[in-house]
């Protein structure tokens, strides 16, 4: 599930590297947008192991 913020962050992100002429800026906006994918993956993996956690029943 994609976090509506990071969608949006990615989108612009994304926008900016198609406009960006340099080399330097176009691998800057590259890496920060593949900061937000890899973000954006750890918090689904975390609410995933949240919710696993809840859900135990060695817990209970």
């Amino acid at each position: 599930m994609i976090d509506p913020n990071n969608e949006w962050a990615e989108q612009q992100l994304a926008k900016l590297h198609a406009q960006a002429t340099t080399y330097p800026t176009q691998a800057l906006l590259r890496a920060a947008r593949q900061l937000v994918v890899a973000q954006d993956q750890r918090l689904d993996q975390l609410r995933g192991e949240l919710d696993g956690r809840m859900w135990s029943p060695q817990k209970w």
